[in-house]
């Protein structure tokens, strides 16, 4: 797994392809760098930054854009890129498609509007242990309802 991460690095196409999060040791620690490398690019202090989230091709505005694949969400559905109320036959884990994921200034617009936002965590497994970030997620429906059924994205099920 770290071998195929560090080919994409020394060709250059780390942030053109899509990314695992969980075949990292530390996901945390690249979220880290990103953001560090985005505030940088930004003239931004670390601190005015925020993740931004979306599922959307071109949905966000920064120089650095990872596209991350293999996340698993639980508590929920999901349905034309947001997540939605479940359905009666809902799986435990659902697969998500490509997510966007990007720093971008605290100042700047989220990509979604407010009012359609459900802050989520992201874990590292299914045992919901360790927290990675939280995330504005786009939403169809009630936060309140999201927030009872314990949604949340997983970087992969327990083992």
């Amino acid at each position: 797994m770290g071998k195929r991460w560090i080919e994409k690095v020394k060709t250059n196409t780390l942030m053109t392809e899509e990314l695992a999060l969980s075949e990292l040791f530390n996901p945390d620690v690249f979220l880290n760098a990103l953001r560090q490398k985005t505030s940088r690019k930004l003239k931004v202090p670390i601190d005015g930054m925020k993740i931004a989230v979306g599922f959307e091709s071109g949905k966000l505005q920064s120089p650095f854009v990872v596209k991350v694949r293999g996340l698993l969400l639980q508590g929920c559905g999901f349905e034309s890129g947001r997540l939605v109320d479940p359905p009666q036959d809902l799986q435990e884990f659902i697969q998500l498609p490509i997510c966007y994921m990007a720093w971008i200034s605290s100042s700047d617009p989220d990509p979604y509007p407010a009012t359609s936002l459900c802050l989520t965590p992201i874990y590292y497994d299914s045992m919901r242990e360790k927290l990675l970030i939280k995330v504005q997620m786009p939403n169809s429906g009630s936060v309140s309802d999201r927030v009872i059924s314990g949604v949340a994205v997983l970087l992969a099920e327990s083992e």
